[in-house]
């Protein structure tokens, strides 16, 4: 939820139906402070939203890197995955080398190439390093009336109403001047010609529905009985421990040679699991929970 307050028009304790985004924010600080917004800049100022609930936008773009992208009018939300389980291509682009938490790798930097600009990077060309996916192909593609079914649990399979999201789907992603291989990665037409075999509702829903199912995650958290936490520690804190280092290393040998390892170091086994299938497969985390239960407690601190 979004609570904001203005004081041109001092409403408070009222809800308003139109769709906000955070990139509105800094386009309304703009305008009340009378300065012009920049041309690239998409976010609408929410002066008249917020007095008397004036809609700025019709659909509403959001999503996170490497996972599904999505799109909402406020009464339905289309949730595109991949196209494979693969989840690529798959790049990051940046001016700035750094994670979240910390910076790229040698390894990664070894692969950099130089895109040419988008539209919004002021004439600028950007990093070009290839990037790691998650898992959102498991989840499947999906669509959810959100006025009949606000807790999003059963999700609809219409060709029709799948073809109208795509088509708002493709406009937003155009607009945002989105790379080429985003679309290769999602199984989007990069020119808005919608056909039947671009459509994934129906292809992916069994997949995604196995995926609400209540034993889905259950397989992917294992349970642990004597060391649960170290599910949920840094993994480099885990080699630190050689009995825990032992265990990695036979389950995931060679795992701290990887590029990527100074990206997902700071994640627990759990967090990996779950977003990263590829790299530490169901079957593979429940051996290593296993054998980590099986150490004597004071290793488990």
């Amino acid at each position: 939820p979004l609570f904001i307050w203005d004081p041109r028009s001092r409403k408070q304790g009222e809800r308003r139906q139109s769709l906000v985004q955070t990139i509105d924010l800094p386009a309304t600080l703009l305008e009340y402070f009378g300065l012009d917004r920049p041309e690239s800049m998409q976010g609408q100022p929410l002066k008249q939203t917020i007095a008397d609930d004036i809609p700025v936008r019709e659909t509403a773009l959001f999503g996170i890197h490497g996972g599904h992208v999505n799109i909402t009018d406020g009464h339905q939300v289309y949730m595109r995955a991949p196209a494979t389980a693969e989840n690529t291509p798959l790049f990051e682009y940046t001016l700035m080398p750094t994670h979240m938490r910390n910076l790229f790798s040698v390894q990664e930097l070894q692969h950099i190439e130089l895109a040419e600009p988008f539209s919004f990077t002021q004439g600028c060309r950007l990093m070009k390093i290839p990037a790691r996916g998650n898992r959102a192909h498991e989840f499947g593609t999906l669509l959810f009336d959100l006025d009949q079914d606000p807790q999003q649990k059963n999700p609809l399979t219409d060709a029709e109403l799948e073809k109208h999201w795509l088509q708002q789907l493709l406009a937003a992603m155009h607009a945002n001047d989105v790379p080429a291989e985003q679309f290769e990665r999602l199984g989007l037409p990069i020119d808005d010609s919608v056909e039947d075999h671009h459509l994934l509702l129906e292809a992916q829903y069994e997949q995604a529905t196995k995926a609400m199912a209540p034993d889905f995650m259950a397989f992917r958290l294992p349970k642990m009985v004597n060391n649960p936490q170290l599910l949920h520690i840094a993994i480099e804190k885990l080699y630190q421990a050689s009995e825990a280092r032992a265990i990695l290393d036979t389950y995931l040998p060679g795992l701290q040679a990887l590029p990527h390892y100074a990206m997902f170091k700071q994640f627990p086994l759990g967090t990996i699991g779950v977003f990263a299938p590829q790299l530490l497969p169901a079957e593979t985390l429940q051996k290593i929970a296993r054998a980590l239960d099986e150490l004597a407690p004071e290793h488990g601190s």
